[in-house]
């Protein structure tokens, strides 16, 4: 026999290894902040951790800055609150009709609210 019919019967021989990838979503279990994803495919062994698996669709739209895993599911939490400065009786003084100088004419101070 030859060499290449030795090699083909070889390679027939090998156990077939499955490439389908996996979309992992690895995540911190206490406070639900993605830590990274990962597509199994493009490695060896996958790092451990505590993850969970989504379809590449879902996988391709997480932005770990937007996103949390919360009960095992992607979550969007609230709009963080922003903060306005509104005239008030105490707070920052101000020089009036301009609350970005430094007075005692006028006072303001941050109001939190959801956006």
């Amino acid at each position: 026999m030859s060499n290449f019919l030795d090699g083909l019967e070889m390679f027939n021989d090998e156990p077939k290894v499955d490439f389908t990838p996996e979309f992992r979503v690895y995540y911190n279990e206490e406070t639900g902040d993605i830590v990274s994803q990962v597509a199994t495919e493009y490695q060896k062994e996958p790092p451990p951790g505590t993850y969970i698996v989504l379809s590449q669709e879902e996988w391709k739209q997480i932005r770990p800055s937007l996103h949390k895993v919360i009960d095992g599911t992607i979550k969007t939490p609230e709009k963080p609150k922003t903060y306005n400065l509104v005239p008030s009786d105490s707070g920052y003084g101000t020089k009036k009709n301009n609350p970005y100088f430094i007075g005692d004419e006028e006072y303001y101070e941050f109001s939190k609210r959801y956006v």
